[in-house]
């Protein structure tokens, strides 16, 4: 009797981006909750499926002993979208997943939701649901809004086939506007769609001194409720 052929597995990569300073310079990845900074807190969420993982950026934050195996590749900190390529040649999956270590609360099981979408697409990633409506302005002049259930703004992480992964990276230079672009945006002009899993109020990252007190105090109240 003929064995059934084994499933092939697809291999699975993370890219952690732990680039990004504070106004003041301090490096967001660095940023403390508890005895743990930023980047640390991304590794330790990282679900078993991922094989292998390249942080990008955060040259000089030590990992955690319990963490150095999660890291196969260090890249030091490159600007813009020369860094993002080169953290997928030190990757090999043919899913490739991109994180940020300037989020603070982290959840696996955003990483499981991006996973099964992308057995259904090539590129999936977490939004929040809008809050408020966006207006349009030309000067000091409001011209149009959005309403809060049609907006969404992206979270960590975002999921990629690396075949359109390294598609839009190689369209950066032949895109105009490309370099004020995030990743999402790029990929949708290019008229690629993304999944959408829904996302967490808690799942933000932290771009500013606000967001910075805003993790502070969460993790605080986090802490008095254990």
């Amino acid at each position: 009797m003929a064995s059934k052929p084994k499933r092939i597995q697809n291999k699975i990569s993370a890219i952690v981006d732990a680039r990004g300073c504070l106004p003041d310079g301090r490096s967001i990845a660095a940023l403390k909750l508890g005895k743990e900074h930023l980047l640390d807190r991304q590794l330790r969420m990282l679900p078993a499926e991922i094989e292998e993982c390249c942080v990008l950026g955060g040259d000089a934050l030590t990992v955690a002993d319990d963490l150095v195996r999660r890291v196969h590749a260090r890249l030091p900190d490159q600007e813009g979208w020369p860094g993002l390529a080169a953290a997928l040649s030190a990757t090999h999956g043919s899913v490739v997943l991109l994180f940020t270590a300037a989020q603070p609360f982290p959840d696996a099981g955003d990483t499981h939701r991006v996973l099964a979408a992308l057995r259904r697409r090539p590129a999936a990633g977490v939004f929040q649901v809008g809050q408020m409506s966006l207006a349009r302005a030309q000067g000091e002049t409001v011209l149009s809004a959005t309403p809060p259930d049609r907006y969404w703004t992206t979270q960590s992480p975002l999921g990629f086939e690396r075949g359109l992964l390294a598609e839009v990276l190689s369209a950066v230079p032949h895109t105009p506007g490309a370099e004020a672009m995030g990743l999402c945006e790029l990929t949708l002009r290019l008229g690629h769609a993304i999944g959408l899993v829904e996302g967490r109020r808690s799942g933000f990252s932290v771009r500013d001194p606000y967001d910075w007190m805003l993790a502070q105090a969460l993790a605080t109240q986090t802490r008095a409720a254990a």
